[in-house]
């Protein structure tokens, strides 16, 4: 009750819930309020609190806490949020974009670990996978997209590359990426891929840690970015 009544005004918020065969639910929202922190504030977020035979799903701070209410203060190209995820049983479950209120031109990614998929939770508010409870529960990654990025060049919209950990993410929107070239500072190309594809892309690097530019091709259209791999 804290945590809620600490926040008023519309801000935006996202609310995601899972539920399992059997109907149970559960659910975790994360939310955007500029007096908040980025780690845990009694002010603004709750603990996770587990829950028998439910499935459980959280975020998951930088210092590795638990929050079913996750308040942090901005969100910015390239902003991530770690989301966990146990099973009590093993089966088939569903995440369901419940709430994604007070956002203007934001896209929604949830990107699943374990399988490799990359949903868009603003035109698939449901996405139904298997999980066991040995599965690692570190296994969602939920993406932030704030540039329009429809009917619009590539050069023209903002299009974003970032990095987390040791994977380059390249947002086109609708338009299709063809290669992406990779570079150290030194100016050695490290990797160079083709990638016909659109929408959130993502691309591992089996590089040293450190600063790396990273050039994407779309046509005769060419954008790029210093990123920091980890």
């Amino acid at each position: 009750w804290k945590s809620t009544a600490a926040v008023t005004g519309e801000i935006p918020l996202i609310r995601l819930q899972a539920e399992n065969e059997a109907g149970l639910t559960d659910e975790t929202v994360v939310r955007f309020y500029p007096e908040s922190t980025m780690e845990y504030d009694g002010e603004y977020d709750a603990f996770k609190l587990d829950g028998y035979m439910y499935p459980q799903i959280y975020s998951i701070t930088a210092g590795g806490v638990n929050l079913a209410i996750n308040t942090l203060p901005q969100y910015k190209k390239g902003t991530i949020i770690p989301l966990g995820f146990t099973s009590p049983v093993e089966g088939e479950y569903s995440i369901k974009l419940d709430d994604f209120e007070n956002f203007k031109n934001e896209t929604l990614y949830l990107e699943d670990l374990l399988t490799d998929v990359m949903v868009e939770l603003a035109t698939n508010a449901d996405y139904t996978f298997n999980s066991a409870p040995e599965d690692d529960p570190n296994r969602f990654l939920l993406h932030f997209s704030k540039a329009k990025y429809k009917d619009a060049p590539l050069e023209k919209t903002g299009a974003e590359i970032y990095a987390y950990e040791k994977s380059v993410y390249i947002q086109t929107g609708d338009e299709v990426l063809q290669d992406v070239s990779v570079f150290n500072l030194m100016g050695q190309k490290v990797l160079q891929t083709q990638k016909a594809d659109k929408g959130l892309i993502k691309i591992d690097l089996n590089v040293k840690p450190g600063y790396y530019v990273v050039k994407a091709r779309s046509g005769n259209t060419i954008i790029s970015e210093k990123v920091l791999i980890r």
